[in-house]
């Protein structure tokens, strides 16, 4: 055997082992079946993002539109009495607390909103398509229950600091609820904010005169207060 044909087979040896080495090395990989591949996996976000009836009491904001509850039990009640139906897509609520209305201003951690006012205490329901409620970002923030906190006992261990409000502090960390009034045209204001809204003092009480309230259009504080009104917000 001459020395160029020794080399020839050498070399071929050698490529066949390189290619045997190779495709070994591929055969280790994992293979992405189609349903699993980057260009068809939904984002983690939207996965996340996707509210149905198990979840939708997490952390949403929804607008709820006044109908009549479904003629049967419902699938869910919780403790303060509020009543929910699935209706094929839909979440059908009865109750006498709606975001923005008499004082109140979460649903545990939501805000829902009723299209309709109601009078205190008075029981209404609402619908909302699943596809209508909106996540917050809670950034891995958990409930109290999920922390193991009795939601009863930490409202026990609340102690309300008692301080004289008047027209120089009621602007710092309050919570009201304002009842739609006509404000002054005789006189100007004796205050007006950044934002533009003016205030007056009424001796007793304080007249506001704004755009912008607490549980309406998606505000939620006014600078460190929660103020909501009576009646629904127009834009």
């Amino acid at each position: 055997m001459s020395p160029m044909n020794l080399s020839f087979i050498l070399q071929g040896a050698l490529c066949s082992l390189f290619l045997l080495v190779k495709c070994q090395c591929f055969q280790v990989q994992p293979t992405l079946s189609s349903s699993l591949r980057p260009s068809s996996r939904p984002s983690l976000t939207h996965r996340l993002a996707t509210v149905n009836f198990n979840n939708f009491w997490i952390s949403t904001y929804a607008n709820y539109t006044v109908c009549d509850a479904p003629e049967r039990e419902p699938d869910f009640e919780s403790r303060s009495g509020s009543k929910y139906w699935d209706e094929d897509g839909t979440v059908v609520r009865q109750s006498d607390h709606w975001t923005g209305q008499h004082g109140c201003y979460k649903i545990v951690d939501c805000y829902w909103h009723l299209n309709e006012q109601h009078a205190f205490e008075e029981t209404m329901t609402g619908q909302c398509a699943l596809t209508d409620f909106a996540k917050k970002r809670s950034r891995g923030r958990k409930t109290l229950q999920q922390r193991g906190v009795v939601v009863s006992k930490k409202k026990e261990k609340v102690q309300l600091v008692k301080i004289k409000i008047d027209f120089d502090n009621f602007w710092r960390s309050t919570q009201a609820h304002y009842v739609a009034h006509d404000y002054p045209i005789d006189r100007e204001p004796d205050f007006k904010s950044k934002s533009g809204s003016t205030y007056w003092d009424d001796g007793d009480g304080v007249i506001r005169l704004s755009d912008h309230w607490t549980g309406q259009f998606g505000v939620t504080k006014i600078v460190d207060c929660r103020w909501t009104i009576d009646v629904p917000q127009t834009k």
